[in-house]
């Protein structure tokens, strides 16, 4: 996206925000621009006002949690990509995730479970399979 068409949209969304401030996808939009904007802690707060208005919207808490883990925030991101699972656990990516988490955390055993359900969903997807391997050289089994 064009820094042009960035600020338009962030624009957008912050008077979406201002015009229906309990609306948790516009929170969740706004946490998505700011965040691409590169202010981190506005879209942290936005994606936490979006879950604040809806506990059962799984986006805002996997978003908010790869932005919290990206950052090295990894036991702040644990809960929020463990909820989005619980919301979401047909979803590889989510299992996946939280997996990384859980394994950045130690919790190899754990991260090898969440691992083996992402690849039953979705066998072929990459980044399980780089996990798993990974986990497997580090001898978790």
């Amino acid at each position: 996206m064009a820094q042009g068409q960035l600020r338009d949209a962030l624009a957008h969304f912050q008077r979406a925000a201002a015009l229906a401030p309990r609306d948790e996808q516009i929170q969740f939009n706004l946490g998505n621009a700011l965040n691409r904007a590169g202010r981190l802690a506005e879209a942290a707060s936005s994606y936490e006002r979006a879950i604040a208005l809806n506990p059962a919207f799984p986006d805002p808490h996997a978003n908010l949690a790869a932005l919290l883990f990206t950052h090295g925030r990894v036991k702040e991101a644990l809960p929020h990509f463990q909820r989005a699972v619980e919301l979401q656990p047909m979803s590889a990516v989510l299992h996946t995730n939280v997996a990384s988490a859980l394994a950045a955390s130690g919790r190899y055993a754990e991260a090898l479970t969440h691992i083996r359900r992402a690849l039953e969903l979705n066998p072929e997807y990459q980044p399980a399979q780089e996990n798993l391997r990974r986990l497997q050289q580090m001898g978790v089994r």
